[in-house]
């Protein structure tokens, strides 16, 4: 009897800056799970992001092109990317394939499944649970991958610190100090 294949779950956070991180050095106490994950993990201390915004970093990120290789240089990319896709490939390798937030994107093509998650929370809604709306779509997708004989790829794409960073309470102000906010402490 064959192994069976590992599952996978990449974990994308728009907008997150090592720079802002603890585990990277920040003088503030803001990223506890992922530092206590880091202690048994491999920290990566010098990466890159392939290209800035957000479609044609993630399209690198996934067929393992840079933006040129993509053929998607722009945030709002109309038409496919070039390349074939991680999810794609997984497929084709007898993965359940499954995207959480990041339906419609270009760069996310291939998934068998794509969920998405209510409270992006833009100025008009105000503050909004991004990750906690987030979690409560994953956690049930997770549980039903999990049961299946088959191995599975769950690619979520969180969205806390983008704009409009919006944070719910008590998050909005939990390191403010002052009058001014100085965005590069």
């Amino acid at each position: 009897m064959a192994p069976r294949k590992p599952n996978l779950l990449l974990l994308g956070v728009d907008s997150l800056f090592a720079r802002h991180m603890s585990c990277y050095g920040y003088k503030h106490l803001t990223t506890p799970h992922i530092d206590k994950f880091a202690q048994g993990a491999t920290l990566f201390e010098n990466t890159f992001s392939p290209h800035v915004p957000t479609t044609p970093g993630y399209g690198s990120m996934l067929t393992g092109r840079d933006c040129f290789g993509t053929n998607t240089v722009a945030l709002r990319h109309k038409g496919p990317i070039e390349g074939c896709t991680l999810a794609e490939v997984l497929n084709e390798a007898g993965y359940n394939t499954t995207s959480i937030g990041f339906s419609g994107n270009p760069a996310s093509r291939g998934f068998q499944k794509y969920l998405n998650f209510s409270g992006w929370g833009s100025l008009s809604e105000g503050r909004s649970p991004k990750a906690e709306a987030h979690n409560a779509t994953a956690l049930p997708e997770l549980r039903s991958l999990a049961k299946d004989d088959k191995p599975f790829f769950l690619f979520l794409r969180h969205m806390d610190p983008h704009s409009p960073y919006l944070p719910p309470r008590p998050f909005e102000r939990i390191f403010y100090e002052g009058d001014e906010f100085d965005p590069t402490n």
